[in-house]
């Protein structure tokens, strides 16, 4: 049998085709500043307007979802709006969030030099939009899979952190990376604890001689249902007696640490600091600890 090429792109914009897949009613809402070009420039020869109002006109198509319809819409950006079908519409959604993301995680220059201040005087800081919803994802997946499908103790990752590739590069992103160089530290962490994935907080106020820098990865908001780590700016600077901390902690206003999802908590190992469990919510906390270079 003969191909027809024009016949088999016949329902599909650009040249992905899936030949089991049926064309759908694809119905696309224009602003009227985008409207007079795309009923000028058709998107598919299927293309029908079909309402307008005050602010824009509605278009139909006929085509299959697939990676080209996606591109198409996404590159006219705020000027469209996907109508139906309801799966489409999650798509576009999705990837515009993903796209905003990639803005709101951005670091700049001024930023990690006012982290580098904090971390000299104060011996902490906060900064918020490290990690995407889609890596936080990702990274809460493969920690479920490995801690209940496969049934590896929490121990096991902890210890073999390096050897868990999946999980160490999104873990070690680009950001994480752009803020350890920053800060003169070592690529990779001396020692990983997981909070709340089996283990449990003490609420003692500790001081901890180990590394340079403690980096906690908050895969979820940290707040007062979700538990805070109280600390005591600038008490990272000596090291104290239980004496001594004792009356530092009866006589001194402490921090309580709020962090966004997808935020990082970066604290000088000496700092005076102490975990309030919060209420039901469990809140998973990753915790990397680093040496200077």
């Amino acid at each position: 049998k003969q191909f027809n090429p024009a016949s088999y792109f016949e329902n599909a914009i650009g040249v992905t085709i899936s030949p089991t897949m049926k064309a759908q009613k694809i119905l696309l809402y224009f602003n009227h500043q985008h409207a007079p070009y795309v009923a000028t420039k058709p998107l598919h020869a299927s293309q029908e307007e079909v309402s307008r109002d005050n602010y824009g006109v509605t278009f139909s198509l006929l085509v299959q979802h697939n990676f080209e319809l996606e591109k198409t819409i996404m590159g006219f950006g705020e000027d469209v709006k996907v109508l139906a079908p309801e799966r489409l519409k999650r798509r576009i959604k999705d990837r515009l969030y993903n796209a905003m993301e990639l803005y709101q995680t951005e670091l700049t220059e001024k930023g990690l030099e006012s982290l580098k201040r904090k971390l000299e005087h104060r011996g902490m800081g906060v900064i918020n939009h490290i990690y995407t919803q889609r890596e936080l994802r990702k990274i809460g997946k493969i920690l479920y899979k490995e801690l209940t499908t496969n049934f590896v103790k929490k121990e096991k990752i902890e210890s073999a952190f390096d050897k868990i590739k999946p999980i160490q590069n999104l873990i070690l992103n680009q950001n994480l990376e752009i803020i350890l160089n920053t800060l003169g530290m070592a690529a990779q962490p001396i020692k990983v604890n997981l909070y709340n994935y089996g283990r449990v907080y003490d609420d003692k106020w500790e001081q901890s001689k180990e590394g340079d820098l403690v980096i906690r990865i908050h895969t979820k908001k940290s707040n007062i249902e979700t538990g805070v780590l109280n600390a005591l700016p600038g008490s990272h600077k000596k090291i104290f007696s239980k004496i001594e901390k004792k009356l530092i902690v009866e006589n001194s206003m402490a921090n309580a640490i709020e962090v966004a999802e997808g935020g990082i908590h970066l604290l000088h190992p000496n700092l005076l600091r102490q975990f309030e469990k919060g209420g039901v919510k469990k809140h998973p906390i990753i915790e990397l600890v680093f040496c200077k270079r």
